[in-house]
């Protein structure tokens, strides 16, 4: 028999198997960025994170109560999620000089030419 969640290492299910639980690790996924992976799945499943030394588990739920393939699929697309918004994440950590001096320049162009100093 297939693995219900073959990408997904370590997941429980509930005795229903209505929602999967499961281990992120913070070496490579940070607290906010597991935040902000959860907000982004919330318009079609219900995230619930908790914290325990290193480690943060994710509890993911259908919003419609479905098991099997939904439930699959949603826990696939919160750790495509992690991926994405650790790699924006980065990227900003990476251009933050660039956006820098590009905010610094436009505000300079608010500013009169006479009451330049």
């Amino acid at each position: 028999m297939n693995a219900p969640f073959p990408m997904i290492a370590g997941v429980s299910l509930d005795e229903r198997g209505a929602s999967a639980r499961f281990e992120i690790d913070c070496s490579l996924f940070s607290e906010e960025v597991a935040l902000r992976a959860a907000y982004w799945l919330g318009d079609r499943g219900h995230v619930y994170l908790s914290k325990d030394d290193n480690r943060l588990i994710a509890e993911i739920r259908c919003k419609d109560g479905q098991s099997g393939e939904p439930l699959t699929f949603l826990c696939g697309e919160f750790c495509n999620g992690l991926v994405d918004f650790s790699l924006r994440a980065r990227i900003a950590a990476e251009s933050e000089d660039i956006q820098s001096a590009l905010l610094q320049r436009a505000f300079i162009e608010l500013i009169p030419k006479q009451d330049r100093a």
